[in-house]
Parts: C-alpha cells; sequence; structure tokens
C-alpha cells in the first residue's frame, strides 16, 4: 500500500515553503501514481446526500456547515509522483479538498506529473491562489458536491503523450453532483486569471468539460 497523507476534521496542516525554498512531497520511485498525495477533510458544506461524506483515501469523515472551516496553511508546496490507485474507485489526487472551509489558506502549489486529477474539490468553500497542474494524467482541475470557492491565477499545462508517455485527460472537469445534479448547495466557484495549456490529444478529451449541473464563472 502506498503512503499518503490525510488531515482529519478539526486537525490542521501548516505546510509553509518559500518561492526560493519550497516544500517538494515526492516519492523514491519517480514515476506517476508512486503515493497517495494529501487528503484534507474539514467541516464546510458539502451536497452529498446526507451532508457528510467520507474520504476516498482514508475513510475519513467530511462535511458539515462550517463554511469558514479552517484546515491549516498551504503555501510554496511541490507534489511530484501523486494518483497511487487503490481500486478503480479509489484513487488518489495531488490534493483532495474535502469539504474545506474559507478559513483555510492555499497559495502557491503545484501538482507535478500526477497519474490522477492534479486537485479536486469535493464541496466546500476553500479559496486558493497560485495553482499549477503539470502532466496529470487525469484532470487538472475537478470539483464536485457543492464547491463555491474563488480560485484565483490558476495554470495547467499537458505536455504531448508521445514525449511524456502517457496521454492527460481534461484541463478542467467539474459537476455538481454525479447522483443529484440538483443537488444543493450548488456548486459555483468564481475562477480569475487562467491559463490553460492541453496536448491535443490523439483520443479527443476535452479542454473544459462542465456536466451535470455545475454553475462557474
Amino acid at each position: 500500500f502506498a503512503d499518503y497523507i490525510l488531515i482529519e476534521q478539526g486537525a490542521k496542516i501548516d505546510a509553509q515553503g518559500t518561492a526560493s525554498s519550497p516544500i517538494i512531497m515526492t516519492s523514491e520511485k519517480k514515476e506517476a501514481g508512486a503515493w497517495g498525495g494529501l487528503h484534507i477533510c474539514g467541516k464546510a458544506h458539502t451536497n452529498a446526500e446526507g451532508g457528510t461524506g467520507k474520504s476516498e483515501i482514508g475513510d475519513a469523515a467530511y462535511g458539515g456547515s462550517a463554511d469558514n472551516d479552517n484546515s491549516g496553511t498551504l503555501k510554496y508546496i511541490r507534489l511530484e509522483n501523486t494518483g497511487y490507485a487503490l481500486d478503480s474507485e479509489h484513487e488518489a489526487n495531488g490534493i483532495s479538498f474535502y469539504g474545506v472551509g474559507n478559513g483555510t489558506t492555499v497559495e502557491y502549489v503545484q501538482a507535478y506529473n500526477g497519474s490522477d486529477d492534479g486537485f479536486e474539490f469535493f464541496g466546500g468553500s476553500v479559496d486558493v491562489k497560485h495553482m499549477v497542474v503539470t502532466n496529470c494524467s487525469d484532470d487538472s482541475f475537478d470539483w464536485t458536491e457543492g464547491w463555491n470557492g474563488t480560485a484565483t491565477n490558476l495554470v495547467a499545462y499537458q505536455e504531448a503523450e508521445e514525449t511524456l508517455g502517457y496521454d492527460c485527460d481534461c484541463l478542467i472537469e467539474a459537476d455538481n453532483n454525479e447522483n443529484n445534479y440538483a443537488a444543493t448547495p450548488i456548486a459555483h466557484p468564481v475562477l480569475k486569471n487562467l491559463i490553460l495549456v492541453g496536448n491535443n490529444s490523439a483520443a479527443g478529451n476535452r479542454g473544459i468539460r462542465l456536466r451535470r449541473g455545475t454553475q462557474v464563472e
């Protein structure tokens, strides 16, 4: 079983690097999917049935009504080679934000060469800034379950399959709730300043895929 980092409800992570000396979360095995990434579970909303859920990795509870919940601080972090898959339904992103509240600080974070999504939001209200996704084979940015934070300065880049060695899926794939398209609160993030560079996938993968009731500005 691969290693992963799990921040449960009520706990906080304090991971603060600098521009010249970032925190690098990586693996000895230098290939996509080598480890299980970072999972943060907060007490902010999710529109999953019953208003709570369990994380895909770690089976930890998330959700609630505290949209100002604080799960800590992430600054100047690069996560490499994430994306470990327990099975086809349980895969690890670079960072999975589960019901994370807007009291949490997330700035200057990169997901690099992962085999699942770069960053995925399962509900919550967390605001993020300066996020970069490079060569993640599934979606670069993904949200579901009613995420309604603000994301400022996003970059996603996909190298060509011929040189990277694997294909990549969407630059953004997002929904409101796959089981109930009208579930509330409705996913409605605000995205500001995006650079999204796809790899012209031979499989015809979409650049931006918005579905299942999501809203976005």
